[in-house]
């Protein structure tokens, strides 16, 4: 797994980063996530490749950290995986 993050001067953060998740089978899904500067809390995620099963997989969404009661996030992914 790879996380970068920055914070600039006016107060904004911006990030990505990627991972790979390897199934019971041995076959390994490679996942980027981004996160645009001045989003706070959304941004995309795209599956791109892999191995075995999932050589070919370009699933892209969205995803959005929802606040609970201001103490905690819970992220919702947004899309269509195949």
């Amino acid at each position: 797994m790879r996380r970068d993050s920055l914070a600039t001067p006016d107060g904004k953060t911006q990030g990505g980063g990627s991972c790979a998740r390897k199934d019971k089978d041995g076959d390994v899904l490679n996942e980027e996530w981004l996160l645009p500067a001045g989003t706070e809390f959304k941004g995309t995620w795209k599956n791109v490749g892999g191995t075995g099963k999932y050589a070919n997989a370009a699933d892209t969404a969205q995803w959005q950290v929802v606040l609970s009661q201001g103490k905690m996030g819970v992220v919702r992914w947004m899309g269509n995986c195949k």
